[in-house]
């Protein structure tokens, strides 16, 4: 146990002395939290769709035209 203690005495010196590290501990978090969120999106958009109709019925024609209406699809 007296190692762990003098090993976390050693490197809490070391964090100190070194004027960077303490600043990239503050500022690192900092900008993860408030930077990533508007850079990253979790959605997926402009799928490739192929369909096949072999009904040709008024239904299946209004999915379709939902299909292209969307943003998540590109209807090939």
């Amino acid at each position: 146990m007296k190692t762990l203690f003098v090993l976390l005495d050693k490197e809490i010196r070391q964090f100190f002395r070194n004027a960077f590290l303490p600043k990239l501990v503050i500022v690192f978090p900092v900008m993860v939290i408030l930077i990533i969120p508007w850079v990253t999106t979790m959605d997926v958009r402009h799928i490739g769709v192929s369909v096949v109709d072999n009904d040709h019925s008024e239904t299946s024609r209004r999915i379709i035209q939902k299909i292209e209406a969307s943003d998540y699809f590109n209807l090939t």
